[in-house]
């Protein structure tokens, strides 16, 4: 309780000194939409480490090399909300960050969110779905652009991964973008029980994966081939083939004892 008080206090205060000091220079430069896009960047970067500190969570990265790539396609495996932190963390430059519209309403992160000039997903309405899609697509098509993806398409509330769907995939195929793997392991035990659990994050981003030659005969071969690789860095089967972890550490313990 006291923690996530604590965790309360320093993201609002974060939120709130970070949109006095950012959205004047973010107003300065509004004709240019990758200065919009690079100042909600280091705002959300500040707010997240600064975030995740008060939450006595450590963020470890793997494989930094692998991220600046332009264009580029960072598709994460979506656990928790602490997945917004993690990917602020590591968000390279002119990386536009998908949210939904009702992120505008949030004071001061969503003000942000909502000049910078990032897609923002309008559920109710499909067709407006697909122009967003068409228009990071385009912007990633110029060379300049990288975005973050969730393959799974909703949070996995149980930590196994998810089948992947399709449409970070056609998203690929769509802008000829390299896609990056980034394995998040640890945050499902981070924030656990309806409470934040002090311990480290291992984010782990791999090489990228040349789309250019994808076609839509093989999409499913693809889709396929890179769970494979979530899979092999997770450790584990797939969401029907393996145990809760609850359930296995138990089975796991009798069988020691026996």
């Amino acid at each position: 309780m006291i923690r996530k008080a604590w965790t309360a206090l320093i993201s609002v205060s974060l939120m709130i000194l970070l949109f006095v000091v950012l959205f004047p220079p973010l107003l300065l430069g509004a004709w240019s939409h990758r200065w919009r896009v690079n100042v909600t960047r280091i705002y959300s970067k500040i707010w997240a480490y600064g975030t995740l500190w008060a939450m006595g969570i450590k963020v470890v990265f793997e494989g930094r090399e692998n991220v600046g790539q332009l264009p580029a396609i960072y598709a994460f495996n979506h656990g928790n909300m602490l997945d917004f932190f993690i990917n602020a963390c590591f968000a390279p430059p002119n990386c536009l960050v998908f949210g939904k519209r009702e992120l505008a309403k949030v004071p001061f992160l969503g003000w942000m969110w909502l000049w910078g000039g990032h897609p923002l997903i309008r559920r109710d309405k499909k067709d407006s779905w697909q122009e967003l899609l068409d228009w990071v697509a385009t912007q990633l098509q110029t060379g300049t652009y990288c975005t973050i993806v969730a393959p799974e398409g909703t949070r996995s509330k149980h930590g196994k991964l998810l089948p992947f769907k399709k449409g970070p995939f056609h998203f690929a195929l769509q802008s000829g973008a390299p896609m990056i793997p980034v394995i998040i392991k640890g945050g499902i035990e981070a924030v656990a029980g309806g409470r934040f659990n002090p311990g480290t994050v291992t984010v782990r981003i791999l090489e990228p994966i040349p789309t250019s030659e994808w076609t839509a005969e093989t999409l499913d071969e693809h889709v396929a081939a890179v769970r494979a690789i979530y899979l092999e860095h997770l450790v584990e089967a797939g969401p029907d083939e393996l145990p809760r972890r609850s359930k296995t550490t138990t089975e796991d313990r009798k069988e020691e004892g026996a």
